[in-house]
């Protein structure tokens, strides 16, 4: 392609537009400014948020692990154990019996409220 000799003419162009339009200017780059600063505010909070909602939520349950699975057969337990990948295993029992129903003393998609007791 041929070179045109209009470089220095195109950028004293767009330096004086630049001058000439300064409010317009310094409005454009604030928008963007915060624009990016928004986004970027958003997804550090949401971020933190969402791993601050699973740190509570092991806590929560009242040990430092990162899974609980319920039903597990001897099989899923031993494959858990011998997973080079998972640290540690343990097991937890938890009974409970119904202490009140909203209907008449049997369960039909009622609201239970369980008295739980740790093992």
């Amino acid at each position: 392609m041929l070179k045109n000799p209009n470089q220095k003419v195109i950028k004293r162009m767009a330096w004086n537009t630049l001058k000439t339009n300064r409010r317009k200017t310094i409005t454009l780059f604030m928008a963007v400014l915060f624009s990016s600063f928004l986004v970027f505010t958003i997804f550090t909070v949401g971020d933190s948020y969402f791993r601050l909602l699973k740190i509570q939520n092991i806590r929560m349950s009242g040990a430092a692990f990162d899974a609980i699975m319920y039903g597990v057969t001897d099989e899923q337990r031993e494959m858990c154990e011998n997973n080079p990948d998972i640290a540690l295993t343990g097991t937890a029992g938890v009974c409970g019996w119904v202490e009140k129903t909203d209907g008449f003393g049997r369960d039909h998609g009622n609201k239970i409220r369980l008295k739980r007791m740790r093992l």
